[in-house]
């Protein structure tokens, strides 16, 4: 999905809340009218971070999504977004050879999605990258009870042995 990057989704939102709001002024200071400003403040950080990743402005897009998670925790969209990002992030650090950085990254996103499985794989590969191939298996491993139906993963343990 593209969003208009001018902000005019981001106003449109901003106005929703405004009216929501405004249509319960009896809920304003309470705790669901509170978690009604949180979720809009949410939906708004997380808009603005992939504005920001479409426009190639990486860490603008993290810091949104980051504060778009800290309202709403729960959101998966919020969740996948933050993820994908820190695990993009990665696989970039892991092609340049920035091991150390693509670990700390891929934790990142481990942290958000524990049971990702794309992650686990990107740690078996790096394991396997720097020399650690009994880990890589364990990793890959981890990654196929998460995904058990993905034969690419036998695949790269059946080749570590």
């Amino acid at each position: 999905m593209y969003l208009n990057t001018t902000g005019s989704n981001l106003e449109s939102l901003r106005g929703l809340r405004t009216n929501a709001l405004a249509l319960l002024p009896n809920l304003k200071g309470t705790p669901v009218g509170d978690r009604i400003q949180k979720d809009f403040e949410a939906r708004e950080n997380y808009l603005q971070g992939t504005v920001y990743s479409e426009q190639g402005l990486w860490n603008k897009a993290v810091q949104a999504w980051e504060e778009a998670w800290n309202l709403s925790p729960a959101n998966g969209s919020i969740q996948q977004g933050l993820a994908g990002s820190y695990e993009s992030a990665g696989e970039y650090f892991f092609t340049q050879n920035y091991y150390k950085e693509a670990l700390e990254q891929y934790e990142l996103a481990l942290k958000v999605i524990p049971d990702k499985p794309s992650v686990w794989v990107n740690l078996g590969d790096l394991s396997s990258a720097v020399g650690e191939p009994q880990r890589a298996i364990l990793l890959y491993e981890k990654a196929l009870k998460l995904d058990e139906s993905n034969p690419f993963l036998m695949y790269k343990i059946a080749r570590i042995y």
